[in-house]
């Protein structure tokens, strides 16, 4: 589609995602054991924020681990 100044206007967004979150369990020096899971934010889409928080293991830094 043109418009006035003959340019194309940019069809529908296409639903890519824009961000990728990886969860992953370590050992205390860094090193990757387990991926727990991986979260597709996607342009447009609406997300269960319930489902998202229970994909995140709790966590046991000493600054948490008091709580």
């Amino acid at each position: 589609m043109a418009t006035s100044a003959g340019h194309t206007s940019p069809g529908p967004r296409s639903r890519q995602s824009l961000m990728t979150l990886r969860v992953y369990t370590t050992t205390r020096d860094g090193i990757v054991v387990q991926e727990r899971a991986q979260i597709h934010v996607v342009a447009g889409d609406r997300f269960d924020l319930y489902g998202l928080s229970q994909a995140w293991p709790p966590c046991r830094c000493p600054r948490h681990r008091r709580c």
